[in-house]
């Protein structure tokens, strides 16, 4: 009997740890803007930045965030210099490359930026 109840609390403990172990990975990640210090300044001001179904690294380096707010900022500095919003946008840092986005922007104040051939991965963000 008291094997029994040994076994069962090793059994439960083992699973317990093998949950533990493998890392949680959100579908969606709320950043904050500014956290890279690439979004700057006002007009437009980047608000509600999302990072939709991206993995943890981008080429094995870079955060979600990180991704995400370089999108954001390069859609803001366009905007800032008095261009036209980028249809596509296409950012990499020193050891990491985010690949292609189509950007749209479905109202003035809303954009929305899509991984080009792999449209579940999404950056959303208001323009305020």
């Amino acid at each position: 009997m008291l094997r029994a109840f040994l076994i069962a609390v090793l059994a439960a403990a083992a699973a317990a740890i093998a949950v533990a172990a493998t890392p949680a990975s959100a579908d969606t990640v709320t950043c904050a803007p500014g956290e890279y210090l690439l979004i700057g300044g006002e007009n437009p001001r980047i608000a509600d930045l999302r990072a939709h179904n991206l993995p943890r690294r981008t080429s094995g380096y870079a955060p979600r965030c990180l991704v995400a707010e370089a999108i954001a900022a390069e859609v803001q500095h366009a905007l800032q210099d008095g261009k036209r919003a980028p249809r596509t946008v296409s950012v990499m840092g020193a050891q990491w490359s985010s690949g292609k986005w189509r950007c749209s922007y479905p109202d003035a104040e809303r954009a929305v930026c899509k991984k080009k051939h792999k449209p579940k991965r999404r950056i959303t963000f208001r323009l305020v």
